[in-house]
């Protein structure tokens, strides 16, 4: 489970890179749907982690 959520947390970043650089604004509907979508899925890697007894660095 851990890999695919980091999986997905680094096609999203990328994502939202590539579409940030397309659209060169940070106010565009698609930059901020792919912002709230990468937000609620760090959430749950959080969650996961804690669940998991991660202390962090």
């Amino acid at each position: 489970m851990r890999k695919a959520i980091e999986s997905k947390i680094r096609y999203l970043r990328k994502d939202m890179q590539n579409l940030i650089e397309q659209k060169d604004n940070l106010l565009d509907p698609e930059v901020i749907r792919i912002s709230q979508e990468l937000d609620v899925v760090l959430n749950q890697y959080n969650i996961y982690l804690i669940n998991k007894g991660f202390k962090g660095v």
